[in-house]
């Protein structure tokens, strides 16, 4: 079986000097490294059995590995699940490796690892409304989604609407980030203002990303900064749209973000 091969590879001297140049050149642990080269050996071993392992793909592999040795990051596809906007049209290109998209059947299917906790994968009941799919260089931590936040954020400005984000799934392409992950962010919020997009709708969506979203004053994990007097006006503007609240207190939240606006900066 692999275990076994890679077993016996492990015997070799080879390996031990392979190790050790990844070990210098990631500047990690050995420990680390040996992680690295076994999953790199798994891949190779288990295509060249499924026998769709040619050359080219080798040498795919040894540029994928290579790179994210040297870099640390990898390609990674983001699959975050909206509420509350829907599309009339498959897709909408909001910006560069970034699609708004319907949800696919392939959206709903898991794959469980061999020996997998049973809530591996906590993926919700309740479906999507649409996809935000982003395409991006990052290590594959559940921490850096602030980019979603972005794509949220411009999808609740271009018309009212309580867009949230409830589930994310990141899949590296990678050799040594080779585990998916998963995460449920946030339980379901209000669903007052909704909308429908169609492909009319792509040149404006794009102008507003590119012209307005960037001068925004966004923090690291791309919530609003309340010590801006915008991001107080952008985060009640958040609060009327997405708060569990009567809708006399989400009024005030909206009349509270447009009096933010006259105050001077500072």
């Amino acid at each position: 079986d692999i275990v076994s091969l890679i077993n016996d590879i492990k015997e070799d001297p080879l390996f031990n000097y392979t190790l050790k140049a990844l070990i210098k050149l990631g500047e990690v642990e050995e420990n680390v490294a040996q992680n690295w080269l076994e999953s790199f050996l798994w891949k190779i071993i288990t295509r060249h059995y499924q026998k769709r392992l040619t050359q080219s793909d080798i040498d795919a592999l040894i540029d994928l590995f290579s790179g994210e040795v040297k870099n640390k990051v990898t390609k990674c596809r983001i699959i975050a699940w909206l509420q509350n906007v829907y599309l009339r049209t498959s897709e909408i290109v909001l910006d560069k490796g970034v699609l708004l998209r319907i949800p696919t059947k392939d959206d709903f299917e898991v794959q469980y690892p061999l020996g997998a906790p049973i809530y591996y994968n906590l993926q919700p009941m309740i479906l999507p409304d649409a996809i935000l799919q982003i395409e991006k260089q990052m290590t594959p931590d559940l921490q850096d989604i602030a980019i979603i936040e972005y794509y949220v954020t411009a999808l609740q400005l271009y018309k009212p609407c309580s867009a949230y984000v409830y589930y994310i799934k990141i899949e590296p392409n990678s050799v040594i980030y080779p585990v998916k992950h998963y995460k449920s962010i946030q339980s379901l919020q209000a669903s007052t203002f909704r909308y429908t997009l169609t492909s009319n709708d792509a040149d404006k969506l794009r102008a507003l990303i590119k012209e307005i979203v960037p001068r925004l004053p966004l923090n690291d994990t791309g919530k609003p900064r309340l010590e801006h007097f915008l991001g107080i006006a952008l985060s009640r503007y958040q609060a009327s749209l997405l708060k569990m609240e009567p809708l006399s207190v989400r009024l005030a939240y909206a009349v509270f973000g447009l009096e933010a606006l006259y105050l001077k900066e500072g």
